[in-house]
């Protein structure tokens, strides 16, 4: 299984149709993928940040497929303490190159592959950090383990530990009953931030539901911990915005 289809497995539900995923699960390894590469950048001062971070926007507010759930994520990988982000879409071969010079345009380091998809587009991964080590990606894509796998990958994304072991002892349960992921009838131990079971004022505000990007622990203390995460992001995008003079929330 690639690294993209088992990231997938972790994320929020994906805006790939099922079709899309068909296309995607011919690739054993990223690294088999065409136009698999990795672009660096040296440090970037603010005034350039500041003019990266509004072609970024004008870029996603023209693209249907890309929200400000993508957008966020980008600027909190650049910005706060989130180690890491992965994107996917569907664009033409320029948009996502384009796409890529944006993302590296806010001293990112950025992997992507990309396969071909219908009418001239392309189904793109794109994953993006401070500091992509080559070797770290690869690493992942070899480890046969799926729990383990799980855990690595978890951890390399900024996952909280909590969420990542409630996320693989679900996985375990599904396993025994002879299908993977197949959801079980019992109470899911992770959800997406949505469908949380716990209520609270605060989840009214859709920004905080878009800066969770992990499954989250069903219960109460996995709801508050993915609460005080939000919370925390929100005031990093503020920091940006105060820094660069910007409207970003």
């Amino acid at each position: 299984m690639s690294l993209l289809l088992k990231v997938l497995e972790f994320f929020s539900p994906s805006t790939l149709s099922d079709d899309e995923k068909e296309v995607l699960e011919g690739y054993s390894k990223l690294s088999e993928v065409e136009n698999y590469e990795y672009s660096f950048e040296d440090s970037i001062e603010d005034k350039e940040l500041e003019e990266n971070i509004k072609t970024l926007r004008k870029f996603v507010n023209r693209k249907e497929n890309i929200d400000n759930e993508e957008f966020f994520k980008i600027l909190l990988t650049a910005f706060s303490d989130k180690k890491s982000g992965e994107i996917v879409f569907n664009a033409s071969k320029k948009d996502i190159h384009t796409f890529l010079d944006y993302i590296n345009g806010l001293n990112l380091d950025c992997a992507f592959s990309m396969v071909e998809g219908s009418e001239d587009t392309y189904f793109a991964n794109i994953i993006f950090s401070k500091t992509l080590a080559e070797d770290t990606i690869e690493q992942l894509e070899n480890i046969e383990d799926i729990d383990y796998y799980h855990m690595r990958a978890g951890k390399f994304f900024g996952y909280p530990e909590d969420s990542i072991k409630a996320f693989i002892k679900q996985n375990m349960k599904n396993k025994e009953i002879g299908g993977n992921l197949i959801p079980v009838k019992k109470k899911p131990l992770v959800v997406p931030i949505e469908e949380i079971d716990y209520e609270d004022e605060s989840l009214n505000n859709a920004l905080l539901t878009n800066l969770i990007y992990f499954l989250v622990e069903n219960n109460e203390e996995g709801f508050d911990e993915a609460l005080s995460i939000a919370k925390s992001r929100k005031k990093d995008l503020k920091d940006v915005e105060d820094r660069f003079s910007l409207s970003i929330i």
